[in-house]
């Protein structure tokens, strides 16, 4: 690739990056249009430049907040094609969605930062905000989108930053950096596999690029391909089975769901009687009901630990300089990307049914025990709960698309040589479409369970409805294609995100204006504008989705239309107070704005206001204090009441339950040996199937923006005694408040062991007391609606530091250099109150029911690379995740929900080497760099955890395979080779 005096400065550019010199790595945040220009003697001169964070461009690079950068050259080391792999390593980061998700995907790959929920974090590209990337999931944006080839740097900036970029940006901004000025033409490809030969994943890479008008103006395409291949739970010894930890608490068993394939039936009318209403259909294979033995199915085996996927992705970017006044720019971004998530089968998950007492595929001895024993006749219909797992119909499968399309169009330049201008105008689109195969129409079940005999003898459904075929479930293996076919339920959901935004900025440097302080050398800077975007959202499911048709659903999805607009008004200021005085090298404070005004909610504000001190060459102090805001998504403002599962378990379940009766009573359970009240009896209520129990939730068009406090103070190294090192060290402490939350485990808990009437007022138990199964009478579920009512708060420190030195430095001969990075993050705190009177409770070094996936207190990545001068390089990777202790183990009040689990109490702390390396072929007519590695190279298995009841610890969508794949290496040792070719 012939680089041309552009490539030839981005490329010094990006040594010197590497190298660390001059201000810290974590604050190079550098956009490459802005990059600065070499003199005519070929020196580069540092000029304005934009960061990160702000709209003003400063001749400083050294941010006010804190800052940490990734290099395109991170992504080839890692050999990964999936943005939030590399993300989700950071210690910065915590685990969200991705391809490891199987229940509960939604098929996007998000990133959350501090762990705050990826909805409170903002990404861009090129300084500008993506749209969110699923109409189901909230505002949060979907990574896949990312072109890995055409990342040029990855920004991270922590805290808040709404007053620069508006909404969302509570926990930081991710700012993807692109490969705008490329010439030549390049074909990168990679191909990765796991040590046990499977989980494929293959992705190639073409981009094309030129220059025109004397270097003035620039076209950079691309295309891209990546496939993912499935690798199901049952390919791994630690996934196989769902584990379960028994009341002893001291170790794991094999587990599974009591909704069995032989059928588990529960008789409402031998419940009202006082007799044993639970049976199992013979596994012997008679036709009979024979007493309930406890077996359960093991789920586990069908899930997939990594999802089979298939990504396109085109586009392009492209910028012309008329002249000094008029700067063009655009891009164009497509990508379709399609995945399956799949689970294990559907059935009837104890939705209530009536078979008639003289059905003829009904043994006397199952009439006996459905009718005769209680009290019914031949002619009456017994009313039935059936819990069968349709094994005949197959795994459920969810196939998810993502159709998305995003379109950039704008102008800058230079008003004159005080103020500049940029005006921009996007459009951003997701097309999305849902089929949900292989589940269980309720409808057409109980329609085929209804049958009679016609005037021939033949086995009808009394209904006589076209095509209904009788259903057979009173003798094990008599369930042929054709009833499978009957029953099965195909649910469709297809939508729509838009999101519009329009932005002017105006940026001017009052120091011509003769605004500069008399301790200063530079004047005041300024930057101001206003933006306007719209969002909309449409979902449309289908009458099966609707009408909650789907067993295997949880409840109805009902349909969602919803829009917004928000008009915008932002400022900054920077003032250099002293420089180039006596412990005052530079002293500069700056601040921010931003007035926002939403059409469904009151006027809001965000504000920050920074610090920056450097009192000798090698260290700089810097801080800030920012007040960010995140206003409630779509989904959150529209979406109608519906039910949903949540991954929990009801304290009042099982012979022995974990709360008093006392405190069961709370939520209307009858003493044990009373007659039943209609909520169920102590020491009589099953728990909810799968860890997984009912829900309802909804919308709320009154819900209030949230609100945060950042507080940051930090210093960055660069000491001249030691050549090409740099260090960061940041303190953080951020609060949000008024935060959107919807927490139906806390509600029942809170309601049992705090006893709060109000939080009581929302469970809803039925005549079994269960909280999970059917819904469709008004009962079995915890009302769970969102409003402001949470507070998180956490703080940390971030460690950043980076060192390069020449071998030769080292006395060992003229062979390079070797490169060092580590990046740390020390966890102080996480503390959360989900509600008022609910209590605070910290999740530093916890994981578990209540504080989800793993939050180590310490966690780090160490690289360290050598860059030999023959052309290759060979580097390191050591990847540390801190142990963690279970929530409900501790004696915090507020977690410590029923009996203690021994077993999973603790999860050791983790860690992981890395090795990969690259060569460069000795070729004159192109460039061919050849890279390979091994991740996770001493094939280290994932930690494992109870997913079942009473404990579902590593329950969906991030727990999966009885761990949490998002935060540790669940497929072990992965090898990739790769090349990349530049002609």
């Amino acid at each position: 690739m012939n680089l041309g005096v552009d490539g030839k400065l981005k490329l010094a550019v990006k040594l010197a990056f590497l190298a660390g010199a001059g201000a810290a790595s974590a604050t190079r945040a550098v956009y490459a249009e802005d990059a600065p220009a070499p003199s005519s003697d070929g020196v580069v001169q540092v000029k304005a430049v934009q960061v990160t964070g702000s709209r003003i461009k400063q001749p400083n690079l050294t941010a006010s907040s804190s800052i940490t950068a990734i290099s395109d050259e991170e992504f080839q080391q890692q050999g990964t094609v999936n943005v939030e792999t590399l993300i989700n390593n950071l210690p910065q980061a915590f685990a969200e969605y991705s391809s490891n998700d199987s229940n509960g995907a939604t098929g996007t790959a998000t990133v959350d930062l501090r762990g705050l929920g990826s909805e409170r974090t903002l990404v861009l590209v090129d300084g500008k905000r993506l749209m969110p990337g699923d109409p189901l999931l909230g505002p949060q944006a979907d990574l896949n989108f990312i072109p890995v080839a055409l990342i040029d740097r990855v920004d991270i900036l922590s805290g808040g930053a709404s007053a620069v970029y508006g909404s969302d940006a509570v926990a930081g901004v991710v700012n993807f950096v692109m490969k705008k000025d490329f010439e030549g033409f390049r074909i990168d490809s990679q191909l990765s596999r796991t040590d046990h030969s499977d989980g494929t994943t293959y992705d190639t890479t073409l981009i094309w690029g030129s220059n025109f008008a004397g270097g003035k103006g620039n076209v950079t395409l691309y295309a891209g391909y990546t496939k993912m291949e499935a690798v199901t739970q049952a390919q791994r010894d630690f996934s196989s089975c769902s584990l379960k930890t028994p009341s002893s608490g001291t170790s794991h068993v094999c587990a599974g769901s009591r909704v069995i394939p032989d059928g588990r039936i529960f008789s409402y009318d031998r419940y009202y009687s006082g007799l044993d209403y639970y049976g199992i259909v013979d596994p012997s294979g008679s036709r009979s009901i024979v007493a309930d033995d406890g077996q359960t199915f093991n789920y586990g085996p069908y899930n997939y630990l990594q999802r089979p996927s298939s990504r396109y992705t085109l586009g392009g970017f492209a910028h012309d300089q008329i002249n000094e006044h008029v700067d063009l720019f655009g891009s164009a971004m497509f990508m379709d990307n399609h995945t399956v998530a799949q689970i294990a089968p559907s059935g009837l998950f104890g939705q209530r049914v009536t078979v008639p007492c003289s059905s003829p595929l009904l043994s006397s001895e199952e009439q006996q025990f459905l009718c005769t024993d209680a009290g019914l006749a031949s002619t009456d219909d017994a009313t039935v709960a059936i819990l069968k797992r349709t094994t005949e119909v197959g795994p459920r499968q969810d196939d998810l698309r993502h159709t998305d399309f995003r379109i950039v169009v704008g102008a800058r330049g230079d008003i004159n040589d005080t103020w500049s201008y940029e005006a921009s105008a996007q459009r951003g689109e997701v097309i999305y479409s849902e089929s949900y195969l292989n589940d269980v129409s309720v409808s057409r079940a109980a329609d085929a369970l209804n049958v009679t005999t016609d005037s021939s003898g033949n086995i009808v459904c009394a209904s006589g409805n076209p095509g209904c075929v009788p259903l057979d479930i009173w003798q094990v293996g008599q369930i042929t294609p054709a009833q499978a076919n009957y029953i099965r339920g195909v649910g469709v959901t297809q939508g729509d995100v838009i999101e519009q935004v329009a932005t002017g900025t105006l940026t001017g440097d009052l120091g011509k204006y003769g605004l500069i302080s008399p301790l200063a050398k530079d004047g005041v800077s300024l930057a101001g504008g206003w933006e306007y975007r719209t969002e909309s959202l449409h979902l449309l499911p289908d009458f099966e989705f609707q009408t909650a048709d789907l067993a295997g659903q949880g409840g109805a999805s009902p349909p969602v239309d919803g829009a917004y607009q928000v008009n915008e008004a932002f400022g900054e200021l920077q003032v250099p107070v002293i420089q180039n005085a006596p412990f005052a090298k530079q002293l500069q404070v700056d601040g921010a704005y931003r007035w926002s005004n939403y059409s469904l909610a009151n006027d809001a504000h965000s504000w920050k206001v920074g610090l920056k001190w450097q009192p000798v060459n090698d260290l700089t102090f810097r801080g800030s204090y920012q007040r960010a805001l995140r206003a409630p998504s779509i989904q959150e403002l529209f979406s109608p009441s519906s039910y949903g599962l949540f991954g929990g378990s009801d304290p009042c379940s099982g012979t022995t339950p974990a709360a008093s009766e006392p405190e069961c009573a709370r939520t209307g359970v009858a003493p044990a040996g009373s007659a039943n009240t209609g909520h169920g009896v102590y020491g009589n209520i099953p728990d909810c199937n799968s860890g997984q129990c009912n829900a309802l939730y909804g919308g709320n068009t009154a819900l209030k923006p949230e609100e945060s406090i950042t507080r940051s103070i930090g210093l960055v190294l660069t000491p001249s005694f030691i050549k090409n090192f740099t260090a960061t060290i940041d303190y953080y402490n951020i609060t949000v408040s008024q935060a959107i939350n919807s927490a139906p485990q806390v509600i029942l808990t809170q309601c049992i062991y705090g006893g709060d009437p109000t939080y009581c007022s929302y469970v809803n138990r039925g005549p079994t007391g269960r909280l999970s199964g059917d819904t469709s009478n008004g009962y079995n579920y915890v009302d769970a609606p969102l409003i402001n009512t949470s507070v998180f708060k956490t703080k940390g420190i971030d460690f950043d530091l980076n060192y390069r030195i020449k071998v030769q430095d080292l006395g060992l001969g003229p062979h390079g250099s070797v490169a060092f990075r580590y990046v740390a993050t020390y966890l102080d705190s996480y503390q959360q109150e989900l509600g008022a009177g609910t209590g605070v409770y910290d999740c530093a070094g916890l994981y578990g029911i209540t504080c989800g996936t793993p939050n180590p207190t310490y966690r780090h990545t160490f690289r360290a690379t050598w860059y030999a001068p023959e052309g290759y390089s060979l580097s390191a990777n050591w990847r540390y995740y801190g142990g963690v202790s279970l929530d409900k183990n501790t004696s915090d009040p507020n977690l410590k929900l029923g009996l203690p689990d021994y077993i999973d109490n603790r999860i050791g702390s983790k860690q992981y080497l890395d090795l990969s390396g690259t060569y460069t072929l000795p070729t004159q007519a192109r460039n061919i760099t050849l890279r390979a590695g091994v991740n996770n190279v001493t094939g280290q298995k994932p930690p494992t955890v109870s997913s079942n009841n009473p404990n579902p610890i590593s329950a969906p969508p991030f727990g999966n395979g009885n761990t949490f794949p998002n935060v540790y290496d669940s497929l072990g040792r992965v090898m990739f080779v790769g090349v990349q070719a530049d002609f």
